[in-house]
C-alpha cells in the first residue's frame, strides 16, 4: 500500500510491561518520588525520558491481540460479504441466459444456452467458495494467535495455530493458481517475502513469527490480488448485460407502458442497479486485505501503528456494509 510506518507515543496503545521491564537497566526504570531526595527523582525521570524511545521498540502483546481481532473481524466480515456476491455472479449468469434466449424457441438449443451458462459460471462460483473457506480458516488463525498470547505455554493453543496456517497454506496454494488472476498477478504471488521478526518479546508468538509470518503474510496478499482478479472479471462480464438488459428489461417496457407485472418490474430495475455496486465491493475488500497485510509485515518487522489496523477494520466494515445494504434492499 506504500504506507509508511512510525512507533505511537500517545493514544490508547500501551507498553506492554514486560517488554520494556527487561530492555531497561534498572537504573532506567521510573522510581517513585521521595520528598527528601527531589534530585534523585528528577535524574531518574530524565532517564526515563531519553529511554522512552526504546520502551516503544518492542511489540507488546496487547498489539498481537489488536492485530489478531481485526483478523478475525477481516475474516468474519468477508465470509458475509463472498455470500452475497456468490448470489450476485449467479443472477448476472441467470439474466445473461435470458438475453440470449430471448427469442430462441427451439427447447434443445434453449438448453445449450443454459448448459452453457452454467459451465461459465462454475470457475468464479468455485473461486468465490473456495475464498470464503480460506477466510474463515484465516480468522482461525488469527482467534488461534491471540489466544496464544494469552496461553503461551498451552500446547493445545500452539498447535491450534500450527494446524489453522497449514490449512491456509495448502488451500492458498489452490487459490494462487486461479484462472481469474491475470499473469501479472501470478508472477506477484510468486514471488517470496522475507520478512524478518523484530523486536516481539513474547517467545511464543516469536516462535510463531518466525516460523509463518512470510505464510500469513502470503495469504493475505492472494485476497488483495483475487478479490481484484474477481471484481474485474464480474465487471467485465455484467458490463455489456447491463446495458442490454436494462434497456429490454426496463426501460423498453416503462417507455411502452407494458409493465404486465409490477411488482417484477421494480425487483428487476433494482437488481440491474445494484449489480454493479454489489460488485464494487469486492475491490473495497481487496484494500482491506492490503491494509491488514500492511499491518502485518509493520507488527512482523517491529514498525507498528495502531492506525494501520483502525485503517483495515474501516475497509472491511464499509464493503459489509455495502453488501448488508443491498441484501436488505432485496
Amino acid at each position: 500500500m506504500g504506507k509508511s510506518f512510525s512507533n505511537p507515543t500517545s493514544g490508547s496503545v500501551r507498553a506492554d510491561t514486560r517488554c520494556w521491564s527487561t530492555s531497561l537497566p534498572t537504573t532506567l526504570r521510573p522510581v517513585k518520588a521521595r520528598s527528601e531526595n527531589r534530585r534523585t527523582t528528577r535524574r531518574s525521570l530524565a532517564l526515563l525520558l531519553l529511554a522512552a524511545p526504546f520502551l516503544w521498540g518492542c511489540a507488546s502483546t496487547s498489539h498481537v491481540r489488536e492485530l489478531a481481532a481485526s483478523g478475525v473481524a477481516y475474516g468474519t466480515k468477508l465470509d458475509g460479504l463472498l455470500t452475497v456476491t456468490e448470489e450476485t455472479a449467479v443472477d448476472a449468469s441467470s439474466a445473461r441466459a435470458l438475453s440470449e434466449a430471448q427469442r430462441v424457441k427451439t427447447p434443445s438449443r434453449r438448453v445449450e444456452i443454459l448448459e452453457g451458462q452454467d459451465r461459465l459460471i462454475e470457475p468464479t462460483l468455485g473461486d468465490l467458495e473456495k475464498l470464503r473457506r480460506h477466510a474463515r480458516l484465516l480468522k482461525r488463525y488469527f482467534q488461534a494467535l491471540a489466544d496464544l498470547a494469552d496461553s503461551a505455554t498451552d500446547e493445545t493453543v500452539a498447535r491450534a495455530v500450527v494446524g489453522a496456517a497449514e490449512a491456509l497454506e495448502t488451500l492458498g496454494k489452490d487459490l494462487g493458481s486461479s484462472s481469474a488472476l491475470s499473469s501479472d498477478q501470478k508472477n506477484a504471488l510468486g514471488k517470496a517475502a522475507s520478512l524478518v521478526v523484530q523486536g516481539v518479546r513474547e517467545h511464543a508468538i516469536a516462535r510463531e513469527l518466525a516460523a509463518r509470518a512470510n505464510v500469513i503474510d502470503h495469504q493475505l496478499q492472494i485476497h488483495q490480488e483475487l478479490l481484484q482478479a474477481l471484481r474485474n472479471k464480474l465487471k467485465a462480464d455484467t458490463q455489456s448485460l447491463f446495458v442490454i438488459g436494462y434497456a429490454r428489461d426496463v426501460r423498453k417496457q416503462f417507455e411502452t407502458d407494458q409493465i404486465a407485472d409490477a411488482k417484477d418490474w421494480i425487483s428487476q430495475r433494482r437488481a440491474y442497479i445494484l449489480m454493479d455496486r454489489k460488485i464494487d465491493a469486492l475491490e473495497i475488500a481487496s484494500d482491506a486485505a492490503g491494509r491488514l497485510r500492511s499491518a502485518w509485515k509493520a507488527y512482523v518487522e517491529n514498525k507498528f501503528d495502531a492506525a494501520a489496523l483502525t485503517d483495515a477494520l474501516k475497509q472491511v466494515d464499509s464493503a459489509v456494509a455495502l453488501a448488508e445494504t443491498v441484501r436488505r434492499s432485496r
